[in-house]
């Protein structure tokens, strides 16, 4: 069964508490959903913290045993991701380069946490709605760069008319807004049991992203969305 947004899982017999220790992983992945849509180094210091805190937590509740890695159903599209990845390399005209930028994948290990740190519904809400109001801020900022030229942080170029955000680059933000509308699509078209006045919450972010990502002027981001 897929768990709703809302709904209560239930306990399995022998599980572990989800409170007390594994609280502390739970706000660094609460930290990472908030200023992911900001910036670069602290979503990278937050999703590093988060795994170091697992790691830590995991080896206190149980020496000497094996980590409680648990299998999801997102396992093989990212074993297909990691393996086209791997291929993508021996086609590559400088697999050395390749190879380094192919650090980026150790993010996905965030997509597992998520999954085995937030088996409540009220954890589930909190990342997604925390997830989803700051990247609707930044998509709204980037908005307001595209039509006003003001940007106090200074990354923006009149002259191209393509907003980045909080970013320094336009395209990192248009992608971001991408994964971000698909998210926000996920909760207001597809989520089960859920009401209509979290439904409706989701949809607005979905609109501002999806405009956001016309205003980054990135082709390949307008192509993925």
């Amino acid at each position: 069964m897929h768990p709703g947004l809302f709904d209560r899982p239930v306990q399995e017999s022998g599980a572990p508490d989800e409170t007390g220790a594994k609280s502390r992983v739970f706000r660094a992945l609460v930290v990472f959903a908030l200023v992911s849509p900001l910036s670069i180094a602290a979503t990278n210091m937050a999703w590093v913290a988060a795994v170091l805190l697992w790691l830590y937590e995991a080896r206190l509740r149980s020496p000497g045993r094996r980590f409680p890695i648990r299998r999801t159903e997102l396992d093989p599209a990212f074993g297909l991701l990691l393996l086209a990845s791997l291929l993508s390399l021996f086609v590559s005209a400088a697999w050395r380069e390749s190879l380094l930028e192919s650090r980026s994948l150790g993010l996905i290990v965030i997509c597992y946490l998520f999954a085995w740190e937030a088996p409540q519904a009220a954890r589930r809400r909190v990342l997604v709605f925390g997830f989803l109001g700051s990247a609707g801020i930044a998509a709204v900022y980037g908005i307001v760069q595209s039509y006003t030229d003001w940007d106090f942080l200074g990354h923006f170029q009149p002259g191209t008319g393509k907003a980045s955000g909080f970013f320094s680059l336009h395209l990192t933000y248009g992608e971001y807004m991408v994964l971000a509308a698909c998210l926000a699509g996920g909760v207001a078209l597809w989520a089960e049991r859920i009401g209509t006045a979290a439904r409706a919450a989701a949809l607005l972010p979905l609109l501002l992203m999806g405009f956001a990502v016309l205003t980054s002027g990135a082709k390949g981001a307008f192509l993925g969305l």
